[in-house]
């Protein structure tokens, strides 16, 4: 994500329609602390990968040549020394959603993660209630963790031709 998606960014975090699963829309004051934070631990993921870094990624249609989204990706502490686990989100605007953008932008950045040494798991944490969401991570061979109430992918997993991770 570049300072040039903060349009994208409000259109996102504004929507009451996409924010539903995640929390209240921002304000116009908080969209303005938010973009710049995010800008700023981008830079800083970009340049090194360390516990609590997040990264931003716009997601693209190239066939209506649109970017109608976003991902994140948070590099959380684990047990073990030097290795994170990888919470991932994103975001759609409604236009866009139900078209497999987000399977193929899931797959795309699962299969960059699993290559990272320091990844030990990718995760998701999934609103109850959130159907569509809980659909798309189970297809694609997430597992739901019920004591931590979220969705777990291994770091030894491979994609497989059927566009499951296995």
């Amino acid at each position: 994500m570049l300072a040039t998606d903060q349009k994208l960014y409000r259109q996102l975090f504004t929507s009451k329609a996409v924010m539903q699963w995640i929390g209240e829309p921002l304000t116009d004051s908080q969209l303005t602390c938010s973009f710049a934070a995010a800008l700023q631990q981008n830079l800083a993921a970009s340049t090194e990968l360390k516990p609590n870094s997040r990264l931003f990624l716009t997601i693209t249609d190239p066939a209506a040549n649109t970017t109608p989204g976003l991902m994140a990706v948070t590099f959380n502490t684990s047990v073990h020394a030097n290795r994170f686990n990888a919470e991932i989100g994103i975001m759609l605007l409604p236009f866009a959603q139900g078209k497999g953008l987000a399977v193929t932008a899931l797959i795309s950045l699962c299969q960059r993660l699993l290559q990272l040494p320091q990844v030990i798991h990718i995760i998701c944490r999934i609103t109850d209630g959130n159907l569509a969401a809980i659909k798309l991570v189970s297809e694609l061979g997430f597992v739901y963790c019920k004591q931590g109430n979220y969705y777990k992918l291994h770091n030894n997993n491979k994609i497989t031709d059927t566009g499951r991770f296995a």
